[in-house]
C-alpha cells in the first residue's frame, strides 16, 4: 500500500498517522517514521509517548539515521573520512590532473574553491550521479561548460578511484551502500508501517533507498505526508517529490481541510493566499507585525522586547515562542547575549567549534608556538600554564589555581634567555620542593620541548603530538576538576566531549599524513598549521547542555510542522532569507539551468528561490497566534541590505489599512540610542538614566533605582574622576597616556619590532598604543581596500622580476599574462560589476608604466657607470638585532638590486627600495626622526648580503621609495651616484656624501633604539601637534588629544 497524502501547512494530517501507527504497534509489529529534522522527531515522539505511553517498537529517526541502522554490523566507521581528509584527497587528485585536463588551473589555489568542489561531488553523489553516468550525461555539452564539466568529471572519477584503493568512505556513501544493502536487511522483518513526513524535497539517493524498500518488503505499506500545499505555489512540490513518489505507483490523496480552520486564523489564511496576487486579507498588529531596525543589536532587542511582555503580560510560555533565523550563527551569540540580560530564558542549542573550548585552544597553543613567532609568547604562557595539559601533581601543588605560573612565565619572557622552557623550569624548580611536582613538571616541559623542536618531519609531529594527547593526564584533569568543583556538569561535558572529538580530528590528520604522502602534494609546516588551526575552526563538538525550556531560537528548515503560540523570523533580507546557493561561484545561471535539464541539480537560483518560498510558508505557518517579521536596513560593516521579496509578498495580500497598520516606523541609528521605550534590562534602565541626566529631561530620584543600578552607576562617576585628572593635574599621568610600571608584551626581549611599527610610534605614540598594545581594530574598509591593492602591485612585480632576463628591456606581453594570473585574486566585489573591469585596467595601466620607467632608469644607470643593476632579492624578510641585543627588529624588503659589472661580477655595491602605493617620504623625515625604515633596511642588508654573497664589505648606493602610481622616487642617495639615479636634475637636492653616507644611517638607527626605549617604559602621549590633516584618524573616537592640554602640561 502506498499512500501520498498532499495537504495545506496546517493540517492535522501527522497526528492522524502517529495514530495509525499505534495501531501497528498494538498489534506487536515496529514503526519506522521518518522525518526531516530534529524538531519534528522531538514533535512526533512527544505525541507518540503522550498516547501510547512510551515510544518502544517506534524508530522516529531521519534518513541517515535509517541507513546507519540498515549497515549496523558491516559499517567500518573508521574507514569513513572526515570533511578535513576529503579535502585533503580533492586537493591532491587535482593537484595530480595534468593542466590540459582541468580549466581550473588559474583558482585551485584560490580561497574556497575545494569547498566548492567538495560541494559539487556531494550534491552529485545526493543526486545518486557516479562518475560514469556524470560522463555520459556531458557528453550532450559543448563548449566551456563541457570543459568545466570534463574537469569536473576527472576530479571526480579520481577522488572515487582513491577511495576505492585505500577502502576509506565518505559519509554520503552510506547512502549509496545502503540502498545496496537493504534488500538483505533483517530490520525490516516486523516492520508494520513506514511513514515519511515533512520533506521539501527527496534526494534521489534517498528515493533509490525507497524504491529498494518498496520492490523487497511489497507487504509494508509506505506513506507520504506532505503538509506544504498552497494552490498559489505549487509546481515545486508537484515537479519534485509528489512527481517523485508518484512515479514509484504511490496515489495521491488530497487532504482536505475544515473551512473554519482556516477562517479562524488570520495567519493562516494568508498562507493559503501568498503568491495569489490578492489584496483582501483584513489582519490586526497583534497578530502581524513587521520591522526594520539599523542593526542587528537593536533587531534583537526590540523582538526581546516584546517577547519579555508576552511572557509578563499575557501569560505565554516562553517554550511556546520561537525566534527563527536563516543566519542562525550570525545571530545565535548576541541572541543569547541580549535575552540573559533581559531574563528571559532562551533554549539556543550549538554546536561550538572546537578551537572556542579552552581545553582545545591550549592545545592549538603548542601549534602555534611551533611556528608563528608573533604568537610564541602567549602561546608560551598557555602552555606552561594550562590547567588542561599541566601534570596534575603540578596542579595539585598550585592548589589548582594558575596565578604563581603566570607570574613566572611572565618574568622569564621579560628576560633574554636562549631557551625559555629551561629558563621556566629551572625557576619554577627552584621555587617548588615537592619532587612529584619537580619530576611531573620536568618531564612535561621536555615533551612539549621536543614537540617544538621537532617539527622538520611533518609525518612525525603530527605522530608525536597524537601521543602526546594520549600520553597526558587531560582526561583525569578534567575529572579532578569536576570532583572539586572548578567545572560543572555542562562544562565537565563539554571538554570531554572536546578531547575525544580532537582526538578524532588528530587521528584522521595523522592518517592524511601516514596515508597521502603530504609531501607529493606541497604541504609544508605552514600549510599543516594552518590546516590544523582551521580544521580545528569548523570542526564542532556537540552541545550537551540541558533542556530547560525557554524560548527556542532555530532555523527555518526545524521549524517546519512545528506550531508556536509566536513566532518571530529575524533577518529577513535578501540573500539571506531567501539565500544564495552556494554553487553559483562556478557556474554561471545559464550554466547552471542547462545541467538541471540534464537532471544534474546544483541548485540552480531558481531552484533554490521556490524551496526558500516553501520554507518561508511553513516558517509562517507554525504561528497560531502571533507572528512578528523583522528585517535589518543595514549590516554590521554599515553596507545597505534590503529587505527580502517574502516582506513584499505578505504585504501584497493585505487590504490597504492592514498594511499601514501592521508596519512599525522605521528607526534610525541615532533614534535607537534615545531609550524612547521602556528599559527591559537592567543596563537599559542605567544608559537611559545616564542619558535623561545629561538631557537635564528627569531628575535622577524620579526613576526606579535598585541597589545593582546604583552600584553599576560608579563607572560613570570614576569616568568623570579620570577626565579631571586628565584635564586638571599639573604633570602627565596614565590618563595622558604616561604610563606608570607598565606590564606589556613589548617589554620582553624576544618581541620583534618592525620598521613600520616605529615608524607609526613617532608619527602619533597614542596611534601605535590602540593598535600595537590594546590591539584594538579599527574596522577601516578603504585602508584594507588601499592595502589589497598595495599587496597586488608588490605581487605582480615581483613575480615578474623573479625570471626576468634583462630589467633594462620591459617584456610587456608577460607582465600581462602575469596580471591577468593574479588578478583573479584581486577582490573588487565592493565595486559595481559595471566598473571593474575599468578598475582593473587601470591597475594595468599603471603597472605597465611602473615597468616602463623602471626599465628606461635601469638603462640610465647602465649608460652612465656601465653597469647593470640587477633586482636579486624579491620580498625578502630579515630578522636583526638592533645595537647588539637590545631590540629584534623584523621586517620585508621589497627589492634589492646588486650591481653586476661588465664580466658578470658582483662589485659589492646595493640600492633598496621600498615600494609605495601613493606619495613617499625622503632623506629629511629619515634624518629628521620621523621614518626609520630605510636605515633599518641598510643595518640588516648589510650583513644579510656578506652572508648570503659572501661580500666583505657590501656599500650601499640609495635606500629609495619608489611610488608605483606616481613613478617618482626619493629616499638617501649618495651623492655621487645621484646622475646615474635620476634624469638631469630630477631627484632630491639633499645627497649625503659617500663618507657620510654610513654616519647618517648609523644615527638613525641610534634614534629607533631611543623610540624602542621609549615604548618600553610606556610613553603613549599623543604629539603636540596632531598628524592625522585632513582625512581624520581611525582611532578618533578613543584619542583625547588635546592640543591646549599637551602644550599647557609641558610648560609651553
Amino acid at each position: 500500500m502506498k499512500k501520498l497524502y498532499y495537504g495545506s501547512f496546517a493540517n492535522k494530517k501527522r497526528e492522524e498517522l502517529v495514530n495509525e501507527c499505534i495501531g501497528f504497534i498494538k498489534n506487536d509489529l515496529k514503526v519506522v517514521y521518518i522525518l526531516p529534522s530534529r524538531e519534528a522527531m522531538f514533535q512526533v515522539r512527544r505525541l507518540f509517548a503522550e498516547r501510547l505511553g512510551g515510544i518502544s517498537n517506534c524508530w522516529v529517526m531521519g534518513f541517515d539515521n535509517l541507513e546507519r541502522l540498515i549497515l549496523a554490523g558491516s559499517l567500518d566507521q573508521s574507514g569513513i573520512m572526515s570533511e578535513l581528509e576529503k579535502s585533503v584527497i580533492i586537493k591532491d587528485v587535482l593537484g595530480r590532473l595534468p593542466i590540459d585536463d582541468t580549466v581550473f588551473e588559474k583558482v585551485k589555489d584560490k580561497p574556497g574553491f575545494i569547498r566548492l568542489l567538495t560541494e559539487i561531488i556531494r550534491l552529485l553523489k545526493r543526486s545518486n550521479i557516479l562518475p560514469g553516468e556524470f560522463f555520459q550525461i556531458i557528453q550532450s555539452l559543448e563548449g566551456n561548460l563541457f570543459r568545466k564539466c570534463k574537469s569536473i568529471y576527472n576530479i571526480y572519477h579520481g577522488y572515487e578511484e582513491f577511495k576505492t584503493q585505500k577502502g576509506l568512505m565518505d559519509i554520503d556513501d552510506i547512502s549509496l551502500k545502503a540502498a545496496e544493502a537493504c534488500v538483505h536487511s533483517r530490520i525490516f522483518k516486523d516492520i508494520g508501517i513506514i511513514v515519511i513526513d515533512g520533506f521539501i524535497n527527496i534526494d534521489p539517493v534517498n528515493l533509490e533507498l525507497v524504491k529498494k524498500i518498496l520492490h523487497t518488503y511489497p507487504d509494508i505499506p509506505v506513506y507520504v505526508n506532505v503538509p506544504f500545499k498552497n494552490t498559489h505555489n505549487q509546481e515545486f512540490v508537484l515537479g519534485e517529490i509528489i512527481k517523485s513518489f508518484e512515479e514509484l505507483g504511490f496515489e495521491r490523496i488530497e487532504v482536505e481541510e475544515k473551512d473554519d480552520t482556516v477562517q479562524d486564523n488570520q495567519l493562516h489564511t494568508i498562507c493559503h493566499a501568498l503568491y495569489s496576487g490578492s489584496d483582501s486579507i483584513i489582519v490586526n498588529p497583534e497578530t502581524l507585525y513587521i520591522s526594520s531596525s539599523p542593526c542587528l543589536d537593536h533587531e534583537i532587542r526590540a523582538a526581546a522586547g516584546r517577547i519579555k511582555q508576552l511572557i509578563a503580560n499575557a501569560g505565554i510560555t516562553p517554550s511556546d515562542i520561537a525566534v527563527v533565523a536563516a543566519d542562525t550563527e550570525k545571530y545565535r551569540t548576541r541572541l543569547i547575549e541580549v535575552f540573559t540580560e533581559y531574563g528571559i530564558p532562551l533554549n539556543a542549542k550549538k554546536n561550538d567549534v572546537l578551537l572556542s573550548v579552552p581545553l582545545v585552544k591550549d592545545i592549538a597553543a603548542l601549534w602555534r608556538m611551533a611556528y608563528y613567532d608573533d604568537e610564541w609568547e602567549s602561546a608560551f604562557v598557555s602552555i606552561v600554564t594550562s590547567k588542561y595539559l599541566l601534570p596534575w601533581n603540578v596542579l595539585a601543588h598550585e592548589n589548582y589555581g594558575n596565578n604563581r605560573l603566570f607570574e613566572t612565565a611572565v618574568n622569564v619572557l621579560s628576560e633574554q634567555h636562549d631557551d625559555y622552557f629551561e629558563a621556566f623550569l629551572n625557576s619554577y624548580l627552584g621555587e617548588v620542593d615537592d619532587d612529584s611536582s619537580r619530576m611531573a613538571m620536568e618531564n612535561y616541559i621536555n615533551t612539549v620541548r621536543a614537540f617544538v623542536n621537532g617539527f622538520e618531519d611533518l609525518g612525525n609531529a603530527v605522530e608525536l603530538f597524537k601521543e602526546i594527547l594520549k600520553a597526558g593526564d587531560i582526561e583525569n584533569n578534567i575529572l579532578r576538576m569536576y570532583e572539586i568543583g572548578l567545572l560543572d556538569a555542562d562544562l565537565w561535558l563539554r571538554d570531554i566531549t572536546a578531547l575525544y572529538k580532537t582526538l578524532d580530528f588528530f587521528e584522521g590528520l595523522h592518517r592524511i599524513y601516514k596515508d597521502y604522502q603530504p609531501d607529493a602534494i606541497g604541504i609544508e609546516a605552514e600549510g599543516l598549521v594552518q590546516q590544523i588551526l582551521s580544521g580545528l575552526s569548523v570542526y564542532e563538538t556537540d552541545d550537551f547542555t540541558r533542556d530547560q525550556g525557554g524560548v527556542r531560537f532555530i532555523p527555518p528548515d526545524l521549524l517546519r510542522g512545528q506550531s508556536y503560540d509566536t513566532v518571530f523570523i529575524l533577518g529577513l533580507n535578501e540573500g539571506v532569507f531567501p539565500r544564495k546557493g552556494d554553487t553559483g561561484d562556478l557556474f554561471d545561471s545559464y550554466e547552471m539551468r542547462r545541467l538541471f535539464e540534464l537532471s544534474i541539480n546544483l541548485r540552480p537560483a531558481e531552484w533554490e528561490l521556490e524551496r526558500e518560498k516553501l520554507r518561508f510558508n511553513s516558517c509562517m505557518a507554525s504561528a497560531r497566534n502571533r507572528l512578528y517579521l523583522s528585517f535589518r536596513t543595514a549590516d554590521e560593516d554599515a553596507s545597505i541590505m534590503i529587505a527580502s521579496p517574502f516582506i513584499d509578498e505578505v504585504m501584497s495580500v493585505l487590504d490597504t489599512d492592514s498594511r499601514k497598520s501592521i508596519i512599525a516606523k522605521p528607526v534610525s541609528m541615532r533614534e535607537r540610542m534615545e531609550f524612547r521605550g521602556e528599559p527591559f534590562s537592567t543596563g537599559e534602565m542605567i544608559r537611559k538614566i545616564n542619558l535623561m541626566h545629561i538631557q537635564n529631561a528627569l531628575p535622577v530620584n524620579n526613576l526606579p533605582v535598585t541597589d545593582e543600578i546604583t552600584d553599576r552607576l560608579k563607572y560613570p562617576l570614576h569616568a568623570a574622576s579620570v577626565e579631571f585628572a586628565r584635564e586638571f593635574e599639573s604633570e602627565f599621568n596614565e590618563y595622558d597616556g604616561k604610563l606608570n610600571q607598565p606590564k606589556i608584551k613589548q617589554q620582553g626581549l624576544k618581541y620583534t619590532f618592525s620598521a613600520s611599527q616605529i615608524n607609526r610610534y613617532a608619527r602619533c605614540p597614542f596611534l601605535y598604543f590602540a593598535e600595537r598594545v590594546l590591539d584594538v581594530d579599527p574596522e577601516d574598509d578603504t585602508a584594507r581596500r588601499r592595502m589589497d591593492v598595495g599587496i597586488f602591485y608588490h605581487n605582480v612585480i615581483k613575480v615578474y622580476y623573479e625570471r626576468c632576463k634583462d630589467p633594462r628591456l620591459p617584456d610587456i606581453e608577460r607582465l600581462h599574462d602575469i596580471f591577468d594570473n593574479l588578478a583573479e585574486y584581486l577582490d573588487l566585489t565592493y565595486l559595481p560589476p559595471s566598473l571593474r573591469v575599468y578598475a582593473l585596467e587601470e591597475l594595468r595601466q599603471v603597472l605597465e608604466r611602473f615597468i616602463r620607467h623602471d626599465a628606461e632608469n635601469m638603462a640610465r644607470y647602465n649608460e652612465v657607470t656601465g653597469c647593470i643593476l640587477k633586482p636579486i632579492m624579491l620580498e625578502e624578510r630579515f630578522v636583526y638585532k638592533l645595537d647588539g641585543d637590545r631590540a629584534v627588529i623584523t621586517g620585508i624588503a621589497d627589492r634589492v638590486d646588486l650591481e653586476i659589472d661588465s664580466d658578470g661580477h658582483f662589485t659589492g655595491r646595493f640600492i633598496i627600495y621600498d615600494y609605495k602605493k601613493g606619495s613617499i617620504n625622503g632623506i629629511k623625515e629619515c634624518i629628521s626622526g620621523d621614518d626609520f625604515q630605510l636605515p633599518l633596511y641598510f643595518s640588516a642588508f648589510k650583513n644579510i648580503l656578506k652572508e648570503a654573497f659572501g661580500i666583505p664589505h657590501p656599500e650601499c648606493l640609495a635606500l629609495l621609495y619608489y611610488s608605483i602610481e606616481k613613478l617618482n622616487r626619493d629616499g638617501i642617495i649618495r651623492n655621487d651616484i645621484k646622475k646615474a639615479l635620476f634624469e638631469g636634475k630630477k631627484g632630491t637636492k639633499s645627497t649625503p656624501e659617500k663618507a657620510n653616507m654610513e654616519l647618517v644611517l648609523s644615527w638613525a638607527e641610534q634614534e629607533a633604539v631611543k623610540v624602542i626605549e621609549k615604548i618600553r617604559q610606556g610613553y603613549f602621549m599623543p604629539p603636540r601637534e596632531c598628524p592625522k590633516g585632513i582625512f581624520g584618524c581611525i582611532y578618533d573616537n578613543m584619542c583625547r588629544y588635546d592640543r591646549a592640554r599637551l602644550a599647557r602640561k609641558a610648560g609651553v
